[in-house]
């Protein structure tokens, strides 16, 4: 299957998120996570305990407002809102600048809709997982050097500022402004190693709506399993530090074969391993390349085994890159003693 139908077809998709320019705030949005801290405090003492009101904030709070994205020489202007509605969440994203950009999504899955110069196309693509697994304070630690900085002033309202330093390569700094009685993101940015700002996401107004219960349909409705990942012929030996598998799945495309999704986190970024049968026309390609930078954005691609691996996330070249060094087959049916997939 070529890489453009591939993208079209929804199982790889940065196109359509990036385009919309939000990548920072989709991240969050459509994955919402929890810390290992008590995010019920009304008033946190230390940076992690505002990171756990965050991630609680961005999946419980409705809100709707205007953000403004920079990366690189580009500003674009986007609509966000995230509400819920006769027992279902949806979270919707409209680019006010530009060629027409939208997603959506809500419990059938993501929906992506562009309109360029060729007729207008819907993606969807499966659900991804609701939630990632609980980190406590040590183990963010080990990966960044968190602090506050702060009181700032973000959309008219008064923000706290905190900080979490990269501690190596293999990841990007991230400066959060969160509203001081929400916890929302008011503004994120992204900083690499020499802490240049690779990307900025802020609210130039917002409306966050009073909390309410989260209705009992959404409490009572897990999302679905993921699959076990011995169960795949494919390994990650070594992948960049920090990064542990949090998801695996894999979607039937009939005659263009099965796509296997493998979803890496640190806790904060993430890193989406795409695997898919490999055509023809792919066969001339290198073996592995940078496919995509764009802003903090990065895709690599790797063939191995008559397959293609494709790399995506917000983190540097370097990580997407060692994630499908990482990458290794074994025979059908054969899980290698001690291997962690």
């Amino acid at each position: 299957m070529p890489r453009a139908d591939r993208l079209a077809r929804g199982t790889v998709s940065p196109r359509p998120a990036r385009a919309i320019a939000v990548g920072l705030w989709a991240c969050l949005v459509m994955a919402p996570g929890a810390l290992g801290s008590d995010p019920a405090r009304a008033a946190p003492e230390n940076a992690v305990a505002w990171l756990a009101r965050m991630a609680q904030a961005l999946h419980e709070r409705e809100y709707e407002g205007t953000l403004i994205s920079l990366h690189g020489p580009r500003l674009t202007a986007v609509r966000v809102a995230h509400r819920h509605a006769d027992g279902h969440w949806r979270d919707s994203l409209l680019a006010l600048s530009g060629p027409l950009r939208a997603i959506a999504r809500d419990e059938r899955g993501v929906s992506c809709l562009r309109a360029d110069d060729a007729p207008l196309l819907i993606e969807r693509s499966a659900s991804p997982p609701s939630s990632t697994p609980v980190l406590d304070e040590h183990e963010l630690a080990t990966h960044y050097l968190i602090r506050t900085q702060g009181v700032t002033r973000v959309a008219g309202r008064e923000a706290e500022d905190i900080a979490l330093v990269a501690r190596d390569r293999f990841r990007y700094g991230y400066r959060f402004a969160l509203d001081r009685l929400s916890a929302l993101p008011l503004k994120i940015e992204l900083h690499d190693g020499s802490n240049t700002t690779k990307e900025q996401v802020m609210f130039a107004e917002v409306q966050i709506f009073p909390p309410r219960p989260v209705p009992a349909v959404l409490a009572a409705s897990p999302s679905p399993a993921p699959l076990d990942p011995a169960t795949t012929r494919w390994r990650f030996v070594q992948p960049p530090p920090g990064f542990v598998l949090r998801d695996y799945r894999r979607r039937d495309h009939g005659a263009d074969g099965t796509v296997e999704h493998f979803l890496f986190s640190d806790g904060l970024a993430t890193v989406s391993v795409y695997i898919a049968p490999e055509t023809g026309a792919e066969k001339d390609e290198p073996a592995l390349r940078e496919v995509l930078r764009l802003g903090a954005f990065h895709v690599a691609e790797r063939r191995l085994a008559d397959h293609r691996a494709t790399a995506v996330g917000e983190v540097p070249a370097a990580t997407v890159i060692g994630m499908l060094r990482a990458l290794r087959v074994v025979n059908a049916g054969a899980v290698p003693g001690g291997a962690t997939p």
